[in-house]
């Protein structure tokens, strides 16, 4: 199959989820094209070098700010266009099929490249805003193939606006497949009106690494650890005062927290504040393989999720599936789609978001036993194994294709 892949930038640190559908496409004999701009900060992954998924980039060029310099780049962009690229984009210029995305040119703008590539079996677009922008792209006639669209959580949790707006209404009419990552998610998607006969879960899927680490039981501290962007939603800072009321109690432990972002200054004032910087480190953001090795060195993972401000909850939690992956116990929260991803009481335990005591109990709890640990994380790598396994996902991507591409729609 030729699979067009559409993107808002590639390769970026948070998806790279993204980047293992597409390896294990071309693993699988498939031809992919992705769509989209180059992220300011690329992602690093042994993958995207290997594959050479940035050579297999059409770049979208960039929207000019102002509407006399957009008309002006436009026009410079026509030049160098084949004649069926310059319909598409005169296509685009249709305020009652494409309302203000005809308005401020961004459609047109998004036009280029397409009909260069050649034909698609189909068009996988990676989030809703993207799946809008697919439709679209078809209707000018940039391509002729189904549009499947995959949602994330952001993209249905808060865009676009809420239940009862309108902002899908052509996707949810026009797109012929669409997958979420978890049921929670696919809920809330039926809710804003995607039709659930043409809506299927499709976990995102992790790596098994093919031995887990050997964690020999010792006097050290134990070791725990989260990934996460430094934001309000991840809960780090209820994970640190979790920490401290843990060591308090008698706990012997550290905390290593992977990740960068605007907390950065407030969670290491906490830090300070609380005297715990002799156990709680901050240590910014880190590539793959850092991440991986931090697995491996580690023997408990935290991720204390919160819902956010703007309404949005975790729809999957993907580093609580690498962190099984690699035998390591959870403790996480009861939200959004994260029960999905772990065995309450087998793998890890849920606690309520933002509880503190409950975090620090669990703490020590696992602190005092190491067997425990070992039997949780056992746990932790079968269910990943039943539910996450990229190469299982990967083959229900293509079977997804495929039923599309039969189904005619």
């Amino acid at each position: 199959m030729r699979i067009a892949f559409l993107v808002t930038e590639f390769p970026v640190i948070s998806e790279l989820f993204i980047v293992r559908q597409l390896s294990g496409l071309l693993e699988r004999g498939h031809e992919v094209t992705i769509f989209g701009e180059v992220a300011p900060t690329p992602a690093r992954h042994e993958r995207i070098e290997a594959f050479g998924l940035l050579d297999r980039m059409v770049l979208r060029p960039a929207v000019p700010d102002g509407l006399p310099a957009r008309v002006a780049g436009l026009a410079g962009i026509a030049r160098r266009e084949p004649l069926a690229g310059i319909a598409s984009m005169l296509r685009t210029l249709n305020v009652g099929r494409f309302g203000r995305h005809t308005l401020n040119l961004r459609l047109a703008y998004a036009t280029p490249g397409w009909t260069r590539a050649g034909k698609f079996d189909v068009v996988h677009a990676h989030f809703g805003p993207n799946g809008v922008l697919a439709v679209d792209l078809r209707a000018a006639a940039c391509f002729d193939a189904p549009v499947l669209t995959t949602f994330h959580g952001h993209d249905i949790n808060v865009l676009p606006g809420g239940p009862g707006a309108r902002g899908y209404d052509r996707l949810f009419a026009q797109g012929d497949a669409f997958t979420t990552n978890s049921r929670f998610l696919a809920e809330r998607a039926i809710a804003l009106g995607c039709p659930a006969d043409r809506l299927e879960v499709l976990r995102m899927g992790v790596e098994l690494p093919p031995e887990l680490p050997v964690r020999v039981p010792s006097s050290d501290p134990m070791r725990v650890l989260s990934v996460a962007r430094l934001v309000p939603e991840k809960g780090v800072d209820t994970a640190i005062a979790a920490v401290g009321r843990a060591i308090e109690a008698g706990a012997r432990l550290t905390y290593r927290v992977i990740g960068g972002g605007p907390l950065e200054g407030g969670l290491q004032a906490q830090i300070d504040a609380a005297g715990l910087h002799e156990f709680v480190t901050l240590t910014g953001a880190a590539s793959e393989s850092e991440v991986r090795a931090a697995y491996r060195e580690s023997d408990v993972f935290v991720l204390p999720s919160v819902r956010a401000a703007d309404g949005s909850e975790e729809a999957q939690g993907l580093v609580l599936q690498e962190a099984q992956a690699m035998g390591l116990p959870v403790l996480t929260t009861a939200i959004g789609g994260i029960p999905e991803g772990v065995d309450d009481g087998g793998s890890g335990y849920l606690v309520a978001p933002g509880d503190a005591d409950a975090l620090a109990a669990h703490l020590g709890e696992f602190a005092a036993d190491p067997d425990l640990r070992r039997r949780f994380g056992a746990r932790g790598r079968e269910l990943v194994e039943e539910r996450f396994d990229i190469e299982r996902l990967n083959d229900q991507l293509v079977d997804c294709y495929a039923d599309i591409i039969q189904s005619g729609r």
